[in-house]
Order: structure tokens, then sequence, then C-alpha cells
């Protein structure tokens, strides 16, 4: 079972909130689970191990069906936890409960601690420490206990902000925690004593008949000023909370909207790419069916099927024949430059049949026809932080993109290609971080640097994208270009192992670059570089396969020390 590490009373609210909500037998499950017993679990002065908290916490989370309920269910009935004990808490205030929550810490766990790093009337920011990894569903049973304290008062919960957690990486949880005023008592005694001083010196000085009871009177005019004096003030401390509390949640909501807009941006970019893809095919599907209803046409009937097509092959090449053999005697004569003429008519006659026949036969269809237009590069970087703040929304991850001064003021490209190699690369970068940073930096690069070029100008536009995520191991780095074997097993559910091979092909037509760097566990970088201006490159041809695209495009970068 493990050492005693933690009080059991940690889970008293959750199991109260499973035994409400989903039954009597669920609860004694999640308990077994745990290998304890639900009498057991109402023991407040019972210690258990870490692991057997992390398994309760573990088996009522799959009762509940989001964080944000799992984190109500650890505040469930929070000020019958406390038991006769809120009694003497409610003489505190909030300020003095939490303080007084950090001492008494070593009466809950052994294997953490916290510290304070501010505390005012209504403000107070803590750190906790632990000895041992921790789990996330641990770190929100622990937020419960803050946010819910004000709750003994009969007040709303705190309004918490997560600034760190152990389970997402960090060193330490940090919480910010903010609460609405209570009106004080303070203020109402001071003016009624303020009242009765008035009224001792004015009965003292006899500047009043007897008769008035300003004794009675003044007091009572001076602990009302004092309410409405501290109604006023709790009132514009709880609406300065209350406007810092609402302007989170629209900052929220508009973040939740701009990720909304940027992913539905993102889908209908892949429509689009989708849309031309299946126009390309449909014309090349067209041209087959020109040619086999062609071919087809000379099949109606039994002489015009194998014959007729054979018989339409084949003269040409016996006139060929025929004529060379004229021409061995007759080559001098008229008769001869007749002949002459009809062997280099029926050979044009071949080559024509050819030339359309390889046409569709070498046509790749990993190629497009492109319609490059001016894109300035300036809105690139605001443009990119959207769309990567979408792609990890709701996730520990910091977005940071920036354009240098070596960026071009403008690059010519076709819209449909650029989107789609750059959003490979982005989505990439999303699905492979869990926790840490994306940045993504605009620069530019001579051609200098990858042509030969002797200009410095700007001649390719370069995307410099740095993750924190898995990285790649250097047997994989040539892998990831290449689209992943039927009988692979993938390397994520949501990865079908084409994007890169897809970006190769692209970035091989129009003239890119890629670089990689990467190493696991710690992150990888890749390169793209996108020319300014259109290159004419050779359309690929049979033999050229992915193999050698790669070879050309692809360059590996070591790893730097």
């Amino acid at each position: 079972m493990g050492s005693p590490e933690l009080n059991i009373k940690i889970v008293w609210s959750l199991a109260r909130w499973l035994e409400a909500h989903v039954g009597r037998e669920q609860l004694e499950a999640a308990a077994k689970a745990a290998q304890l017993s639900v009498e057991e679990i109402d023991r407040s002065t019972y210690w258990v191990s870490l692991e057997q908290i992390e398994s309760f916490l573990a088996a009522a989370r799959m009762h509940i069906p989001d964080d944000n309920t799992f984190l109500k269910a650890c505040g469930y009935r929070f000020n019958e936890s406390y038991d006769v004990i809120r009694y003497m808490v409610q003489a505190l205030t909030e300020q003095q409960f939490f303080e007084a929550a950090v001492k008494t810490a070593k009466f809950m766990t052994r294997i953490s601690h916290f510290e304070i790093l501010r505390s005012a009337r209504n403000e107070f920011e803590v750190r906790y420490f632990s000895t041992r990894p921790e789990s996330r569903l641990l770190c929100l049973s622990r937020q419960a206990s803050w946010l819910y304290g004000p709750t003994i008062w009969a007040m709303p919960p705190a309004h918490l902000t997560e600034k760190a957690c152990i389970a997402r990486g960090d060193d330490y949880c940090e919480y910010h925690l903010r609460w609405f005023d209570r009106r004080r008592l303070l203020p109402i005694l001071g003016g009624a004593a303020l009242g009765a001083a008035v009224a001792a010196a004015t009965a003292a000085g006899d500047l009043v008949s007897p008769a008035i009871t300003l004794p009675v009177l003044l007091p009572i005019l001076g602990a009302l000023l004092g309410y409405l004096y501290e109604l006023r003030r709790a009132q514009r401390a709880n609406l300065r909370i209350s406007s810092e509390v609402n302007q989170v949640l629209r900052d929220f909501a508009h973040a939740e909207s701009e990720a909304r807009s940027e992913i539905i941006a993102l889908h209908q970019r892949q429509r689009d790419w989708i849309r031309l893809m299946e126009q390309q095919v449909a014309e090349r599907t067209a041209t087959l069916e020109t040619v086999v209803h062609g071919l087809q046409g000379l099949q109606q009937s039994r002489v015009t099927t194998l014959r007729g097509f054979s018989h339409d092959l084949r003269n040409p090449l016996f006139v060929v024949r025929g004529n060379t053999q004229f021409l061995r005697d007759r080559i001098q004569d008229v008769e001869g430059s007749e002949a002459l003429h009809d062997m280099e008519t029926a050979t044009a006659q071949i080559d024509e049949m050819l030339t359309r026949l390889m046409e569709v036969a070498t046509q790749d269809p990993g190629f497009v026809r492109l319609a490059p237009e001016p894109q300035p590069v300036a809105p690139l970087a605001e443009m990119y932080r959207r769309r990567l703040k979408a792609l990890v929304h709701g996730r520990d991850i910091k977005v940071s993109v920036f354009c240098t001064r070596e960026a071009p003021d403008e690059i010519v490209i076709d819209p449909l290609v650029f989107d789609r190699v750059v959003d490979n690369f982005l989505t990439n970068a999303a699905k492979y971080t869990h926790q840490g940073s994306i940045l993504l930096e605009i620069s530019g690069t001579p051609l200098s640097l990858l042509e030969g070029d002797s200009s410095q100008s700007p001649g390719f536009l370069t995307l410099k994208l740095s993750d924190t995520g898995e990285g790649i191991s250097p047997a994989d780095v040539q892998r990831i270009f290449r689209p992943r074997p039927n009988d692979a097993p993938p390397s994520r559910p949501d990865s079908y192992g084409i994007g890169l091979s897809s970006v190769v092909r692209l970035l091989a037509q129009i003239g890119g670059r890629i670089d990689v760097m990467s190493k696991p566990a710690v992150g990888t970088t890749f390169w793209a570089h996108f020319p300014v201006k259109p290159i004419a490159t050779k359309r690929a041809s049979a033999e050229e396969t992915l193999d050698n695209m790669i070879t050309n495009v692809v360059t590996i970068r070591k790893v730097e020390n």
C-alpha cells in the first residue's frame, strides 16, 4: 500500500459527490481500486500513500465528463469537510483562512509544502512544492480547496488563475486567487463609538437640552454612516473583482472564438486543396477516357478491334519497311524522293502517337498547375500567430511568431501551394508538441546561400519553425519525408504519413528547399525556403522518384551542441 503520505480528507468531498451523483456502488468501486473502504475515507485522521490517492482520483474521474465538473466535484459540500472547525474558521477573514491553510498544510501532507508569494485582503498568491511527481487530477483536487474556501462564509467561490503546474512539467504549482470582499464590522462599530463620544461631549457641555436623547441618536447615526461607508467600500471592491473576472471571461471567449475561426479557415483551405486535386484528377481521367474511347471506337467489330487497331499501328511501319527497300534501288529518281517523303510522314505519325501516350502515362499527379500571385509578407506574422494559437488552444504551449528585417516585402507564389506547405509544418509542430513552446521566425535567405548566386538580396522567404516537441531520431529523419507503407502501423491515430512527402513534391515543383534539425526529447527545427519569385523548374519525368526529390530538396543539419 505504500507509506502514509497524504491525509484521506483530501478526497472526502469527491467521495460525497460520487455517492450523491453516481451511487454508493461506484463509490465503493473507486475506493476498492485504491485499496480502501468507504469507512476509511470517512476517517479524517486516516493517512494513505500518494499512489492510493491517485488511484481513487483516476477511478472517480471515469464517472465525470470533464475537468471543470471534476473541479466542482472536489469542492462538493466543502463546508462540511471542516466539521465543527468551520465555526472557528468563520471567525477568520478569508486572508487569514488562506494563510492558516498554508501553515497547517503539514497536517494534510508529508511530501509537500506551500510558500506564500503575496497575501492581501482579497488577493492571495501561493506556490506549491512536492517531493513526488503528481498527476493533473491531484492538482485539480488541490485547486478546489483554494477555490471553494470563501464559500465557508456563504460567499461565491474565489477566482483562481493557474500560473504553473507540476503535472505539466513545471517545478511547482502556482495559483493566484481573488475573491469578493465581505462587509466588515469595524467601520460600523467605529461610527457608533464616534457618535457616542460626540453625544457624551455634547451632554457634558450642556450644549443642548437634556430632553434630546443624543446619547442614543448619535451612536445610531454614527453606526449608520459607518455601515453606509463600509457598504460602499465593499461594493466598489466587489465590482472591481467582478470586472476583472468578467474581463478574463471575455478574453477567454475571444480566444475561443478566434481559435474556432482559425480551425474553420484551416478546414476550408484543406477543402480548397482537395477540390483542386479532384479537378486535376478529373481532367486527367477525361484525357484517359478520350484515349480509351478512341481505342474502343476501333474495336466496334471483329475487323475494327484487334485487326483494325493492329492495322492502324502497322500501316506506318509497313510503309517505312516497303519504301526502305524501294529506296535502295531508286534513291536517285523522283519516285525515290516521294518514297522518302512517305517514310518521313509515317515516322511523324508514329512519333505523335507515342508522344500522346507518354504524356498520359508519365503525368505525375503530385505536380499541380500553378497560379502564382503576389503575397505581402508583413501580414504573415499575425496570421500564422493566430493559426498556431488555434492549433494549440487549451494546451500549455507558448506560441511566438515574429518577422525579421531580412524578410522580403512580398513573395510571388501560388496561394494554395503556399498554404498547403505552411499548414503541414504548423500542424505537425502542434501535433507533436505537448508542452513548452513553438517559435516561428519569418526571415529571408539570399540566393547565394542556396543557389550559389552572388546576389545578397533575399531570393527566398524562409520560415524557421522550432518546437520543444518529441523530436526525431537520426534514423527516422529521412523516413518522415516518405509516405508510410500501407502495412506499417501509424505513429499516431491522427497521422496518415503523407504530409511531408507531399510538401517535398510541392517544394520541388516551385524550386523550394527544406532544412531540418532534430533531437529526441528536445525538439525539432524546420527551415522552409520559398523562392521570392517563380523559378523555372523542369517537369518531373518518369524516372524522377521521390528519393531524387528528397535528395534535391531536403538538407539534414547536424544537431548543434
